[in-house]
């Protein structure tokens, strides 16, 4: 009896031994769910890819959509839905990226998307939506679309779209890397905020809006071309030719601030026909002789007199230097006068050139 009661004893304390060495299995830990409100980011923006050709092939882009995050807490996986929308809020491309890479709280997420060059072209609002699981505890959170924005920025020559870009929230637009335009008898006086050209834009432009600039012209030349002209003394034609030719769609005051004066140059093709045969063409019997000059109101008077003609054809160049006090405010003719009384003179492809110089 004793014998047993020493083995039960044995036994037990055997046990208790075994027990001691056995280490307790942890729980399983638990898994939490997080959303939006956990995650931040850091940066974003469109990219570009150029592909280079190979074999003679011309090289080509493509598109993608870059986005940067962090989580505050450490993640066992996330999930990362993007959404792509227009200027007129309609989605126009949807992408879920999972990944089941642990991450570390703070540390860097890296998603990049390929897009068609559509949704590059027209996206104006990406929203993303990011869900994750954790397992550390109260950090549990509901889903948040956080809207990254964009703002259409269009560069306007009247009601003419001249160029558009696109810029983040907050960014900045310059003109570098468009050419400045041009326009046929005009100079580009810079960019303006309001189609009435009254607040300039000053670049770099910062961008929180949809924006619309404009484009500033100072007219630098006018041309005008004036209908064919016969003239004659006598017999059913008059001795003079005259054409209102004073320029209108000048900015004088500002030309007056940049310090501009006109050159003025009137061309023309000149030839006499005969009215009847004569022996000679000398003096009245033959050639006419003729004057031309552009005179002002005030009495200013620019021109050339007894010019000769031919039965040939030929062309005519006359260029002068005038004040831009001389030109305001004052009514402007281009004149031709003869005093022959025997063949006609005509003059065709008349233009006359107000172009400002400094």
């Amino acid at each position: 009896m004793k014998s047993k009661t020493l083995l039960f004893i044995f036994i037990l304390w055997v046990a208790l031994v075994l027990t001691s060495c056995v280490q307790e299995l942890p729980a399983e830990p638990e898994i939490y769910e997080i959303g939006g409100d956990s995650f931040e980011v850091l940066s974003y923006d469109f990219i570009t890819y150029n592909n280079i050709g190979v074999n003679g092939n011309p090289s080509s882009k493509s598109y993608g959509f870059y986005i940067e995050a962090e989580c505050e807490c450490s993640l066992i996986e996330y999930t990362a839905t993007l959404e792509f929308y227009s200027l007129e809020n309609t989605r126009i491309f949807k992408d879920t990226e999972t990944s089941s890479y642990p991450k570390s709280a703070g540390e860097c997420i890296k998603i990049q998307l390929n897009i068609s060059d559509d949704v590059y072209e027209s996206t104006y609002k990406v929203k993303v939506t990011f869900t994750g699981k954790t397992n550390e505890a109260n950090k549990g959170s509901s889903a948040k679309t956080e809207e990254l924005e964009y703002f259409s920025v269009s560069f306007m020559d009247g009601s003419h779209l001249y160029a558009h870009t696109r810029a983040k929230k907050e960014n900045t637009v310059d003109t570098s890397k468009f050419p400045a335009p041009e326009k046929d008898d005009y100079i580009f006086c810079g960019w303006y905020l309001d189609s009435t050209l009254t607040k300039e834009a000053v670049f770099p432009l910062k961008i929180n809006a949809h924006t619309k600039l404009y484009a500033s012209w100072l007219r630098i030349k006018e041309t005008t071309k004036c209908k064919d002209s016969s003239i004659k003394c006598w017999d059913g034609y008059s001795s003079y030719a005259g054409y209102g030719v004073t320029p209108s769609d000048f900015d004088f005051e500002r030309l007056a601030k940049e310090g501009y004066n006109f050159h003025v140059k009137i061309s023309y093709d000149v030839y006499y026909v005969k009215d009847y045969d004569v022996p000679l063409d000398i003096g009245y019997a033959g050639a006419p002789k003729y004057e031309a000059y552009l005179t002002s109101t005030n009495g200013k008077s620019y021109g050339k007199k007894d010019l000769t003609t031919t039965t040939s054809s030929r062309t005519v160049t006359m260029e002068y230097n005038i004040k831009l006090s001389e030109i305001i405010n004052e009514k402007w003719t281009l004149e031709f006068s003869t005093d022959n009384i025997q063949n006609i003179i005509r003059f065709k492809n008349i233009v006359i050139e107000f172009s400002c110089v400094k």
